[in-house]
C-alpha cells in the first residue's frame, strides 16, 4: 500500500500547474506517512487529484507513477492481484490490447522512476522535513 509518490520535479510541475508555490503544494496535497512524498489519498484511497466525476485534476502533468499504472510488480503478481486492482480502476481491463514488450518497457520504466525517487528525495529531505515541520 502507498500513496502516489513524486519526485522533486514532478512535485514542482504540478505545483505550477495548481498555481501553488511548492511549500503550499506540499502542506495542501503530500503526505509523509510512506517512504517518500506522495499524493494524498482521501478516505477510501481515492486520490486527492481525483475530481467528484472521477476524473484526474493534473493529467496532463500527472506523475510517472501515475502514467506506468496498471504495469506495477504488485498489479502484475497475479491474476487475483490484477483482479483486485481493476475492481477500482474502470479503465483496466478495456481499451486496446498491450504487446507484452511494451508492458514491459513500462514496467522497466516503472522500476527505474523508484531507484531515483530515493536518490532525488535525499538530496532534499532537508527542505522537505522542513516545510513539514512548519
Amino acid at each position: 500500500p502507498g500513496g502516489i509518490f513524486l519526485r522533486p520535479r514532478e512535485e514542482l510541475r504540478i505545483a505550477r500547474r495548481l498555481g501553488l508555490d511548492p511549500a503550499s503544494f506540499r502542506r495542501k496535497y503530500e503526505t509523509n506517512c510512506w517512504r517518500f512524498p506522495s499524493l494524498k489519498e482521501r478516505s477510501g484511497g481515492a486520490c486527492v487529484m481525483l475530481s467528484p466525476h472521477c476524473r484526474c485534476e493534473i493529467y496532463s502533468c500527472r506523475p510517472l507513477e501515475c502514467r506506468t499504472w496498471p504495469w506495477w510488480p504488485e498489479v502484475l503478481q497475479s491474476r487475483q492481484s490484477w483482479n483486485d486492482a481493476a475492481k477500482h480502476c474502470p479503465g483496466m481491463n478495456s481499451g486496446k490490447l498491450w504487446s507484452g514488450g511494451r508492458i514491459l518497457k513500462i514496467l522497466n520504466a516503472h522500476e527505474s522512476y523508484l531507484r531515483k525517487l530515493g536518490c532525488e528525495w535525499r538530496r532534499e529531505a532537508g527542505t522537505w522535513k522542513q516545510v513539514l515541520e512548519n
